[in-house]
């Protein structure tokens, strides 16, 4: 091959690249576009529960169902102070 066809390739499958990537970024933000424009709409109704005040006593019972097992084991000793 002459060094001017060589040429002509490598200038034309980098503005093939380019072109390639400007499409995919390109559709890339219309679907962002897109997605964000679902989150941009305001929604002035706010779910919210109302309870009266009232007086009452505290329950500060644990009560649990089910076994309690150690993740690991440790023991401990103790230090004898030298004699």
């Amino acid at each position: 091959m002459k060094k001017s066809t060589r040429i002509i390739i490598t200038i034309l499958a980098v503005v093939g690249i380019l072109a390639l990537i400007a499409y995919v970024l390109t559709n890339n933000k219309k679907k962002n576009e897109a997605k964000t424009a679902v989150v941009a709409e305001t929604n002035s109704a706010i779910a919210v529960k109302i309870d009266t005040v009232k007086t009452a006593d505290l329950n500060i019972d644990f009560n649990a169902n089910g076994i309690f097992a150690a993740g690991q084991k440790s023991t401990l000793r103790q230090k004898l102070p030298d004699a």
